[in-house]
Parts: C-alpha cells; sequence; structure tokens
C-alpha cells in the first residue's frame, strides 16, 4: 500500500502563515465599536430580535463611554447635567441592565428579567451620537458617518418632539428628505438608506 502524499493534506509552512495573516484583523477602538454600532443598526432596521441589537449597542457603549471620558465628551443620556442629584446610581443602573443581563451569568445565573423594548432606540441614539461626538472632535473628522446620518433621520421622523430644531447642520438635508418620505416608510426603507443611498455630509 502506497502512502498518501503528505502535501494533499498538511499545508506547507508558507500557506500556513499566509492563513494566520488572513484571519488576523488589526482595528482601532473607534473601528470595533463603528464595525458592531453599524451591524446594530442593520439588525435594527431588518426588525430583528432586538436582544442581540441590545448586546451590540451595550458592547459599543462599553467602548464608546470610556473613550470619550478620556477626551472630556460625554454621551447625551450620560451627561451628569441632566442626572438629579442623588440618582446617578439608579440612572445609570437603568441604563446598563439590560446589556449587563445579556452579557453576564456570574452573579445572576438564575435570574429573569422583562425586557421593554422602548428603550432600545434612545440607547442607539446614545451610541449613534457619542461616536458622532467623538469623531468630529478627537479624530476631526469632516463628514458624518452615512450611518449616523440615516439614524438620526429615523429618530427625528419617529420622535419630533425630541429633536431640537436646527440642533444639527444636516437638519436642512433631515428637513428635505422628510418632505419626500413614502407614504408608511417602515424600517426598510430605512434599512435601504443605511446600506445603499444615505449621503455622508
Amino acid at each position: 500500500m502506497s502512502n498518501a502524499n503528505s502535501n494533499d493534506s498538511v499545508p506547507s509552512h508558507s500557506e500556513s502563515n499566509d492563513e494566520d495573516r488572513q484571519a488576523k484583523i488589526r482595528y482601532t477602538k473607534m473601528q470595533a465599536a463603528e464595525i458592531q454600532l453599524v451591524t446594530a443598526l442593520r439588525l435594527f432596521f431588518e426588525d430583528v430580535d432586538p436582544r442581540p441589537v441590545e448586546t451590540l449597542c451595550g458592547a459599543v457603549l462599553g467602548i464608546l463611554h470610556p473613550l470619550g471620558e478620556k477626551h472630556g465628551i460625554t454621551g447625551m443620556l450620560n451627561d451628569p447635567e441632566m442626572i438629579p442629584p442623588g440618582l446617578e446610581k439608579l440612572w445609570f443602573r437603568r441604563l446598563n441592565e439590560v446589556p449587563n443581563f445579556l452579557k453576564h451569568a456570574d452573579k445572576d445565573w438564575d435570574s429573569t428579567m422583562e425586557y421593554d423594548t422602548a428603550a432600545l432606540p434612545f440607547r442607539l441614539f446614545e451610541a449613534v451620537a457619542l461616536f458622532d461626538r467623538i469623531d468630529a472632535r478627537v479624530f476631526k473628522a469632516r463628514k458624518k458617518k452615512r450611518f449616523a446620518v440615516v439614524y438620526n433621520f429615523w429618530f427625528g421622523i419617529t420622535y419630533p418632539h425630541l429633536v431640537k430644531k436646527g440642533a444639527t447642520e444636516w437638519t436642512g438635508w433631515l428637513k428635505e428628505v422628510a418632505d419626500r418620505l413614502p407614504p408608511n416608510a417602515g424600517k426598510g426603507f430605512f434599512l435601504d438608506l443605511l446600506v445603499n443611498q444615505a449621503p455622508t455630509s
């Protein structure tokens, strides 16, 4: 019986090195946050189970909050000036309890919770706004990321009473597109903008 050719089943040393290089991806904290945030927004607009979106959003905020604090930048929902004295711990616990439940089981492995999905759009808004602030102030980005424009567009259309008029430089574009918004446009419309059509300035 002849032996099988080892070259048919065992990769060469050079081939192994090539595979190792292909398996390794180098990225910064901001790039890691952006990748996860874009994925979270795509899942959100696809209207899938919101819990993976919460987990991704929690991971993004876990990067952005410390990074922002290092440069004196706070998110909108974590702004100390917005929190009444004495309620800081309650505020932060409420903000983090869902992602913590979905990610950890070291202290509450047998617990259950009732998940209120109403808070998710606001947590995503926090993540988008904080990313945008850090990107502009720390990394001197001249253009808003596509995902930031699209999500803020959706948020402004969905919660118009919570958006301050003239608060951002893309308000004019927002009004122009809102005037041409198809009747009963759902999340699929914004998913299409996110993937294909949204301007970045």
